[in-house]
C-alpha cells in the first residue's frame, strides 16, 4: 500500500509538471489536478503562494489555497480579479507606477521572443511591498513564467509564485530581472536586471491605469471606451490627466521612457 501511495504521489507531481509545461493547456485535466488532495496538501505546505493569470481574459483564474495562511487573503475572494485590481489590492501604492513601466519592458521582451517561439522559456521577477489581509506590508518576490501561449506565440496563461522576502530584503528598492532559459543547459540566464527607487512622483488612478494598459496594446479611443464601458470623452480626459500627472509631453513618451 505504501508503495502504491508513493507511486501515486510521484505520478501527481509528474502530471503537475506536465500541466504547467505543455503547450496545449488541458483545462479539464488541469482543474482535476488542482483539486487532487495530495497536490493541494503539497501547495499548502509550500512557502509560496501561486496564482495563474489568463492573459486572454486579463483575469486571475486560480489562487492556491495557502494564500490565506501566507498573506491573509481567501483564494475565493481573489478569483476573477483583473491584473489591475489585484495590483491595487495588494501592491504598495508607491510601487504601482514603477511596476507598470517595467511591465512595458516585459511586453517588449514577449514580442521579441514570440517571434522566436521562445516565450515559454522566459521568466521575470519583481520584488515589491505587498499588502497583507490585515493591512500590514511585507516585501515579497514575485516570479512569473508563461505556461501556455496562443497561436502567435504570445502568453495565454502565466503562473506566478509569491514568497515572503522581508527577512532578507536589504534595501527599499524594487528589483526587476528578466531571464531566458539556456536551451543547452536548461538554466535561466539574466537578460536584464535593474533596481528602482520607490516612485512617489505621481500616482495614477485605477481607471487611468486601465486606460494606459489599453493604449499600450495599440487600442484607439473608441475601442478603449467600448472595453471599459465609458464614453470616448472620458477616455480623452483620462489621457490628458495621465500626461499632466506624469509630466510627459505625450502618452508615447511615458510608455517608452
Amino acid at each position: 500500500m505504501e508503495k502504491q501511495e508513493e507511486n501515486r504521489k510521484a505520478q501527481i507531481i509528474k502530471e503537475s509538471q506536465a500541466a504547467f509545461s505543455k503547450s496545449a493547456f488541458d483545462a479539464k485535466g488541469f482543474n482535476s489536478l488542482l483539486t487532487d488532495p495530495f497536490f493541494v496538501s503539497m501547495i499548502n505546505a509550500s512557502p509560496s503562494g501561486v496564482t495563474i493569470f489568463n492573459n486572454a481574459t486579463m483575469e486571475h483564474e486560480y489562487f492556491s489555497p495557502n494564500m490565506e495562511n501566507l498573506f491573509g487573503y481567501s483564494s475565493d475572494k481573489l478569483l476573477g480579479l483583473s491584473g489591475t485590481e489585484f495590483a491595487y489590492k495588494t501592491y504598495h501604492s508607491d510601487h504601482i507606477n514603477t511596476v507598470i513601466k517595467l511591465m512595458e519592458q516585459v511586453r517588449k521582451y514577449y514580442q521579441r521572443y514570440a517571434a522566436e517561439g521562445r516565450v515559454k522559456d522566459t521568466r521575470y521577477t519583481f520584488t515589491l511591498q505587498f499588502k497583507l489581509g490585515n493591512g500590514k506590508y511585507i516585501w515579497v518576490i514575485m516570479q512569473t513564467m508563461v505556461v501556455d501561449v496562443n497561436q502567435y506565440g504570445f502568453p495565454l496563461r502565466s503562473m506566478t509564485f509569491i514568497s515572503d522576502l522581508t527577512d532578507v530584503k536589504l534595501n527599499a528598492k524594487i528589483d526587476f530581472v528578466f531571464s531566458l532559459k539556456n536551451k543547452a543547459t536548461g538554466f535561466y540566464e539574466t537578460i536584464h536586471a535593474s533596481h528602482h527607487e520607490t516612485n512617489k512622483e505621481y500616482r495614477l488612478s485605477e481607471r487611468e491605469i486601465d486606460v494606459l494598459n489599453c493604449i499600450s496594446q495599440g487600442m484607439r479611443n473608441h475601442e478603449i471606451a467600448d472595453k471599459l464601458n465609458i464614453s470616448k470623452h472620458t477616455v480623452i480626459t483620462h489621457r490628458k490627466n495621465i500626461i499632466k500627472k506624469s509630466g510627459k509631453d505625450n502618452i508615447i513618451q511615458l510608455l517608452v521612457d
